[in-house]
């Protein structure tokens, strides 16, 4: 790994939206403040929501100036992120209190599916805005077309920057099992969210030999669980720990409060470098004392980068079905797109498939492209990353035997 990559910073994460005017003039209404379903009123649409609440609340509100529906929300919390609300909904199947899901994962959505909890839906202006390419892109639109995927985050790499020296980066997962970085690891509960899935996804492309010797490594090093990535970006800039698995949006809060933080995007395969190619800029350099100066240097994702897109779905049995329609179809349009790169979350930069193909620029000729550009003033240019391939549907099948093996590995058994 060069001088250039080892003082990288990756910070991209991608919303793949059909860029489609799918809202209407309202009045201007107010978001329910995470208020339980039992006291909705009339014509309200209760919307259960794993994604996080600080980025969310901006789009719903929006949703509802722009349609009229009024909103109450209902949020998981960051301990059992995502895992709470499925649960509930299954509880609820017979008689449901929730009208949509929005999610902040995919694994979930699916068992939700298979459960029988979700209706289908085809958005018809998401699908057209994907029409010369067939449609909305099938990695990220369930098999049984109960739910869509968008506002992918990139699982990566954390690490303290006034600890870990540009020498000492770990390249790939595997890394993370060697003896230098012992006592100095830490990592979301993968029981909840993210993590869950990451597990399932390195289960399926590593295989069960591999995964399990990686699980021996990290407890051989003393790996520390905390409860959800957030948890896990605080300890890092705390210095409690040196180095950590989170998403990018995390990161980007910590960099927000300006932590010592830079994160790398590794490969889904536990032995694959995190880096391919070669960085096309350089924003900054390494300290005299060995250390990572900054974390504003971007380099490319590696094609095959671990890729958490946010799902939305209706669901089974709702009374507001127009309305929760729409409010998909809002999802996957050109409003939430814009608030999510551009609002308070700021890490979710946003394109389309026309942008990766034409190499940007406002909206093209298409009408459907978008500039791909940085979340916040002062960050440097970011890169594209393709489409991921990775089989989301596949990669759930594979998360219980993930987490037995994590857990049986964990407990010495």
């Amino acid at each position: 790994m060069n001088r250039v990559m080892r003082s990288a910073w990756t910070l991209v994460v991608m919303l793949l939206s059909g860029l489609a005017c799918l809202g209407m003039s309202g009045e201007r209404v107010s978001v329910a403040q995470g208020a339980d379903p039992d006291g909705a009123a009339v014509g309200e649409l209760v919307v259960y929501c794993s994604a996080d609440a600080v980025y969310a609340k901006p789009v719903l509100a929006a949703f509802e100036r722009e349609t009229g529906i009024r909103l109450r929300p209902v949020f998981d919390t960051e301990a059992t992120k995502t895992f709470g609300l499925v649960q509930r909904l299954i509880n609820e199947k017979d008689s449901p209190r929730a009208d949509v899901f929005l999610s902040s994962e995919a694994m979930g959505m699916i068992r939700l599916a298979r459960a029988g909890v979700l209706e289908p839906y085809t958005s018809a202006a998401a699908e057209e805005a994907f029409a010369s390419s067939g449609g909305w892109p099938s990695m990220l639109r369930a098999r049984d077309g109960t739910w869509y995927g968008f506002a992918r985050r990139v699982r990566v790499i954390v690490c303290n920057t006034r600890h870990i020296a540009d020498r000492d980066v770990p390249q790939r997962l595997a890394d993370l099992t060697h003896e230098r970085f012992k006592g100095r690891i830490g990592i979301a509960r993968p029981e909840f969210g993210t993590t869950r899935g990451h597990m399932g996804a390195l289960l399926m492309s590593a295989g069960e030999e591999a995964f399990t010797a990686w699980c021996e490594g990290l407890k051989a090093n003393g790996v520390r669980m905390y409860d959800g990535n957030m948890s896990v970006v605080r300890a890092v800039g705390r210095g409690e720990v040196h180095i950590g698995l989170t998403d990018t949006d995390d990161v980007y809060a910590g960099l927000a409060n300006d932590w010592p933080l830079a994160g790398f995007a590794p490969s889904d395969h536990l032995v694959a470098n995190t880096h391919d190619r070669a960085p096309a800029s350089t924003t900054a350099g390494e300290s005299e004392g060995g250390e990572m100066a900054s974390p504003m240097l971007l380099v490319p994702y590696p094609e095959r980068a671990m890729q958490m897109p946010h799902t939305v779905a209706i669901v089974r049995g709702t009374r507001n079905r127009a309305a929760a329609e729409r409010f998909v179809d809002y999802m996957l349009g050109r409003e939430a797109d814009r608030l999510f790169s551009e609002g308070d979350a700021r890490t979710y930069l946003t394109f389309m498939r026309s942008t990766l193909e034409s190499g940007g620029g406002e909206d093209d000729a298409t009408g459907r492209g978008r500039s791909v550009r940085a979340g916040t003033e002062g960050m440097p240019r970011v890169y594209a990353l393709a489409m991921m391939d990775l089989d989301l549907e596949r990669a759930t099948d594979m998360t219980d035997r993930a987490l037995d093996i994590w857990n049986r590995v964990m407990s010495g058994r």
